[in-house]
C-alpha cells in the first residue's frame, strides 16, 4: 500500500514502524503527545517517561517518514506533526482504540 496523505494511508514500512516494530508503542505515544502542541525532545522525554536519547531516535524515525518535522527556535528544536502525521496519528490511534474497546 502506498502512502497517501489525503487518504491518511500508510505504506508498508511506515505501518510496521507504528504497529509491529520494536518501539512502535513509544512512537505512537510521541505522535499522540504532539497532537496537542509542538514540544521539544526534553518535554517529550519527561511526559513519556523516557530518556532524551530514546525519544530523539524515535523522532528521527518519524521524521524519516515525514510524520514529524523539527522547527528550530534559537538553540531549541521543537517537533510537530506534519499534515500527513496528523492524518495518520488520528487514523491509527482511532483504529487502536477501537480494538481495545471491542
Amino acid at each position: 500500500m502506498m502512502l497517501n496523505a489525503q487518504e491518511g494511508k500508510l505504506n508498508d514500512e511506515a505501518s510496521v514502524l507504528l504497529t509491529y516494530a520494536k518501539g512502535s508503542r513509544k512512537r505512537r505515544d510521541i505522535l499522540q503527545a504532539l497532537e496537542l502542541a509542538p514540544k521539544n525532545c526534553n518535554q517529550l522525554a519527561q511526559e513519556l517517561g523516557s530518556d532524551w536519547w530514546t525519544i530523539q531516535k524515535h523522532l528521527q524515525q518519524l521524521m524519516k517518514y515525514s510524520l514529524v518535522k523539527g522547527i528550530t527556535f534559537g538553540r531549541i528544536k521543537f517537533y510537530k506533526l506534519t499534515p500527513k502525521g496528523e492524518l495518520i496519528s488520528k487514523s491509527i490511534l482511532f483504529k487502536l482504540r477501537e480494538k481495545v474497546t471491542a
